[in-house]
């Protein structure tokens, strides 16, 4: 095999994505052990060291020794370094990890992609880097908080001129036992996503004006303060509480294109009737909702293109009667491309089997023919609707309509929001 294209699968395994994957020895310690031949191919490349997981999370990993960190870090040469430290326990440092820590911040001018997940005690320990990071451009960072105390303070990532994307506790399996303020060049960011107090997320949202992504988990709350924040590149949303959106400036956020809200608190339709978004295109509703409160909230924005909502079983046809176009003025999502009806686990999608299906047949058809419907998916979760959904159905997908139900996926609206902005 010539040289040039075994470089490219050990590059190619180099980059693996080590953080899902719990690998005893990540590549390219194992493939520089092959042969004589394949160890020169892997020390004569900078490239396929870069990659420095160091992740004890749920378990001992005695190979991670200072000396090969340093080994490992000598030969990355002057790269930029992309880095995932985990320590074994949410809320305890040992002395093991302490020790790697310490060779690492000595490179932290090299650090470009970077995930921290450790006790908060961790600042201490990362006080020499506050102004030393001009590489930095995604940082992921997951910090336990044993008790609930006063919201600590975390300030060693705040002079990072090149950061763009920054993750604060949101992760799954994060469930710190409080918040904790983590400051950051928040003017520079194009993608933000945090856990934290309205108060700390107001501040931080006020000097965001750059930003395009961000998903908000704000705990602590049950009306946010009536101040309004001025986001003029927000393309996409994410929000655990839909009330939040009484403090975003609609008419100055021109170019909000995606919605997902996890909870509705009965503000979502109210909000949209006041300051219904200009160019919304994407809306997803996390949440189990009627038909009534689904149109709704619909209704205030004609733009959507793709739609996904959580429905009771009793309004399931309700909705579809909603749905149906009969060019009139009354008519909800007129430009509506995509729809996902689902329903909770809970709830169990066989309630849906007894629903008025030649209604649902007259709305597809009424939206098909107008030449923008794509695809249907609907909660059915026997599958039995695409063996008796009709032959003007079956026309209409051998015609090229997208038809699909439970029993093909599960989670479909959930799977609307972009990976990087779940909760």
């Amino acid at each position: 095999m010539p040289p040039e294209l075994l470089s490219l699968i050990l590059a190619f395994a180099s980059r693996r994505s080590t953080y899902w994957e719990r690998r005893q020895d990540p590549a390219p310690w194992t493939a520089s052990q092959v042969c004589r031949r394949w160890r020169a191919i892997t020390l004569s490349q900078p490239l396929f060291w870069v990659h420095i997981d160091l992740d004890m999370t749920g378990k001992e990993r005695e190979t991670h020794t200072p000396f090969r960190l340093e080994a490992q870090l000598k030969r990355t040469g002057n790269l930029p370094l992309r880095i995932n430290f985990g320590c074994r326990w949410k809320y305890e440092r040992t002395e093991q990890e302490l020790a790697l820590l310490a060779v690492l911040v000595q490179h932290c001018a090299r650090w470009e992609d970077v995930r921290l997940d450790g006790p908060v005690s961790w600042s201490s320990e990362l006080a020499c880097i506050r102004g030393n990071l001009p590489r930095l451009r995604k940082l992921r960072v997951l910090l336990w908080l044993s008790t609930q105390e006063e919201e600590p303070l975390v300030d060693v990532f705040e002079l990072a001129p090149n950061l763009r994307e920054a993750s604060v506790n949101v992760e799954p399996h994060h469930h710190s036992s409080g918040t904790i303020r983590v400051p950051l060049p928040f003017s520079e960011l194009q993608q933000y996503v945090a856990r934290g107090t309205w108060d700390s997320q107001l501040s931080a949202l006020r000097s965001a004006s750059n930003l395009v992504d961000c998903a908000l988990d704000v705990v602590g709350i049950s009306t946010p303060l009536a101040t309004l924040v001025v986001l003029p590149h927000l393309r996409r949303l994410s929000l655990r509480v839909s009330s939040l959106l009484a403090c975003l400036d609609t008419p100055h956020t021109p170019q909000l294109e995606e919605l997902y809200c996890s909870h509705d608190e009965n503000r979502l339709s109210l909000l949209f009737a006041q300051r219904p978004p200009l160019q919304l295109q994407k809306l997803g509703l996390l949440f189990i909702a009627s038909a009534t409160d689904i149109c709704d909230i619909v209704h205030s924005v004609p733009t959507i293109t793709d739609l996904g909502v959580y429905v009771y079983a009793n309004s399931f046809d309700d909705l579809s009667a909603s749905l149906v176009l009969r060019d009139e003025p009354t008519d909800i999502a007129p430009a509506l491309r995509s729809l996902i009806i689902d329903c909770s686990e809970s709830l169990g999608c066989f309630l849906f089997r007894h629903y008025d299906r030649e209604m649902l047949v007259d709305m597809v058809i009424s939206r098909w023919r107008t030449g923008r419907l794509c695809s249907i998916h609907i909660p059915d979760k026997e599958g039995d609707y695409l063996v008796s959904g009709g032959e003007l159905l079956e026309g209409l997908k051998n015609e090229g309509l997208v038809f699909s139900s439970s029993s093909d996926r599960n989670e479909t609206v959930a799977e609307m929001v972009p990976l990087h902005l779940r909760f």
